[in-house]
Order: C-alpha cells, then sequence, then structure tokens
C-alpha cells in the first residue's frame, strides 16, 4: 500500500529526529534545547525585520539578546573529547571556548556600542587577549587555527579561496563588533549556527561538504543584510579597512594588536574628516558592496559546486572512519543535540 508506505517513512524520518533531541543526560530540563530553539527564532525575526523593514538593533534589547549568551554558557555542561577529530567538523573543548569569547564579544557590541578610539580599541584588544589564552589553555600544541585547521570535505586539502573568505570574515566580524550594532549582532549567527551544523555532522544528520556549505552560506549573509540599510561612511570605512587589514596580516605577518590598533585608528580619522556618504557617492557606495557580494558568491560557489567535488552520502563520506557511524558505540544514550557544542 502507497499510502503505508508514505506513513512508515514519515514515522521514519520523525524518528530520527526525535534521536537528535533526545537526553538522558546532561540537559535533563532541556534547557539548552530551549534557548537553541529561542536562538534560531530570534536570528530569523532579526534578519526580517533588517530585510522588509530596514530595522537594525537597537542598543537597549539587552532581554531579547542575553539568552545568545546563555546558550554559549549552557553547553559547557557537555563533556567534549580533550583533541578535536581530524575526520569532520566536530566541536571540541577550544572551539567552544572561543565561541564563547567571539559570541560575548560581539553581543557586547551590539549592546554597549563602544565609542571612541580608546574604547573601541580597548574592546576589540580584550577579546582578542582572551581568545589567545583559550587557545593557549586548550590547544598547547596545536598547530592550525579554528577553521584553517577544520576537516575539509572529500579528503581535500582546505581550499584557498574558502580559507580567505573565512579569514576575511573573521576580520570583518571583529571591526563591526566595535562599530556596527547590527551586523555585529548578525555576526553571532554563523557562529552558532555552524555549532549546531557540528552537532549534525557528529550524529552524520550532514556531511562535511554540507557544514562548510552551510557555514559559508550563514556568512555570505552578512553581504545581503548589509545591502538592505543604505550605505554610511562608518560601515564602507570599516568593511575596506578589514579587508585591508586582513592582507596586511596575511602578507606581512604584523602583530595583530598593533594591526587592530592601526586599523581603529584609520577608520576613527575616516568617521572624522571625511564627508558622510549622500548621493552619488552613496549609490556608489552600494554599488561597490553589491559588486562585492555577487563576487564573493561566484566565488564560493566555483569552490563548492564546480572544482571541490559533490555532496557524497554520508555513509559514504570518507570524512567518517570506514564509512562507519561514529556515534555506533553511545547512540541510545547520548548528549543532546541542540544549537550549540556538543560531545564527540
Amino acid at each position: 500500500n502507497e499510502e503505508a508506505l508514505k506513513e512508515d517513512r514519515l514515522s521514519f524520518r520523525l524518528g530520527r529526529m526525535a534521536r537528535l533531541i533526545q537526553s538522558k543526560h546532561h540537559d535533563r530540563w532541556h534547557v539548552h534545547k530551549v534557548l537553541g530553539v529561542y536562538v534560531l527564532v530570534h536570528f530569523l525575526y532579526r534578519c526580517c525585520r533588517l530585510v522588509v523593514k530596514g530595522e537594525g538593533l537597537r542598543g537597549n534589547e539587552w532581554l531579547s539578546v542575553s539568552p545568545h549568551i546563555l546558550l554559549n554558557l549552557s553547553s559547557f555542561l557537555f563533556a567534549l573529547p580533550k583533541r578535536r577529530n581530524p575526520l569532520a567538523p566536530m566541536i571540541w573543548p577550544a572551539y567552544r571556548a572561543h565561541n564563547l569569547i567571539f559570541t560575548l564579544r560581539n553581543v557586547s557590541g551590539a549592546l554597549l556600542s563602544p565609542k571612541g578610539f580608546a574604547r573601541r580599541a580597548a574592546f576589540v584588544c580584550t577579546f582578542m587577549a582572551l581568545a589567545d589564552v583559550a587557545t593557549s589553555y586548550f590547544d598547547r600544541q596545536a598547530s592550525n587555527t579554528t577553521t584553517r585547521g577544520m576537516p575539509y570535505f572529500r579528503g581535500k586539502s582546505p581550499p584557498r579561496r574558502l580559507q580567505s573568505f573565512y579569514m576575511q570574515c573573521q576580520f570583518h566580524a571583529t571591526i563591526f563588533a566595535a562599530t556596527d550594532p547590527t551586523l555585529s549582532f548578525l555576526s553571532v549567527m554563523p557562529i552558532q549556527v555552524a555549532s549546531f551544523a557540528m552537532t549534525l555532522a557528529r550524529k552524520q544528520k550532514i556531511s562535511s561538504f554540507q557544514w562548510h556549505l552551510i557555514y559559508a552560506a550563514c556568512l555570505w549573509s552578512l553581504y545581503f543584510f548589509a545591502l538592505c540599510r543604505p550605505a554610511t561612511l562608518p560601515f564602507v570605512a570599516a568593511g575596506f579597512l578589514a579587508g585591508l587589514a586582513k592582507e596586511v596580516r596575511h602578507h606581512l605577518k604584523l602583530n595583530k594588536y598593533l594591526l587592530w590598533l592601526l586599523t581603529i585608528a584609520l577608520h576613527e580619522a575616516a568617521v572624522t574628516f571625511l564627508p558622510p556618504l549622500r548621493g552619488p557617492t552613496r549609490r556608489i557606495a552600494n554599488l561597490a558592496l553589491t559588486l562585492a557580494a555577487i563576487r564573493s558568491f561566484l566565488r564560493l560557489g566555483a569552490v563548492f559546486f564546480f572544482f571541490e567535488g559533490t555532496t557524497t552520502a554520508k555513509k559514504e563520506d570518507p570524512d567518517y572512519i570506514d564509512g562507519h557511524d561514529l556515534d555506533d558505540r553511545d547512540d541510545d544514550d547520548d548528549h543532546p543535540i541542540a544549537v550549540g557544542r556538543d560531545k564527540k
């Protein structure tokens, strides 16, 4: 019976989703899952509000934004392996600590909106120092950074275009945290969605290819959201200087603390001495941003769909050991999966 077969398939899919959110150990009251659902809905609300009305984040929205930090804090309920998994994108302690620091940085930037060179420089350098402390504590012998060491799809070495794009977005997230409340908050979305996607990868719901696709799409979406607002001088200056800082850091290896002090100083000078964008200059800025978004989109498309493999079935993905489920040992007694971090 065809209808019975459809019902059986639906029951199977619902059963798989039930296993995705089951809990027997560390999230007995489902706090982490509830916060995860709230975060996803809140991101959707903010994105729709920006696209439809062009309205960004106001500085006094502590109540609606603070659950994003609570989500990261609740992730520390879960046990994690001490080392990162070299075969698939999965959460490990250093990654979890970095995500908490970067989430706190961008949420704080969105709510506090630091003004002036001294406050912005102190803000950026403080969170960089915290990230360095976390790296030193958790990954004393690590040779790869968080994104550069992330397992890539189909057993290939990390594509340079994708690495460059991730690095560029990190610089933009940093400068927006100090200069643009709305984009600072939206920069949290790739951080937290990537963690959720890692739990899906650990459960073999998605492959490494699909994890990178989800993460890159969330990062690229900031281009689209930036186009939903008229271009302003502080935003254009921040975007340009972040790109310049990325190139200087990548090619000249300039000390990152000195680099960011210079970048913030140049941003303050640009905002102070250059005229605001009006009329033709604003249209030119919007056109430049549009072209940059299109160029980035095409480059990512080339990486994912033309040069770097296809979405191989998860059980056949070489990112998984001999095709076996990495969770075969304890799948029935696993920790809950929600937006955030989880154990191996």
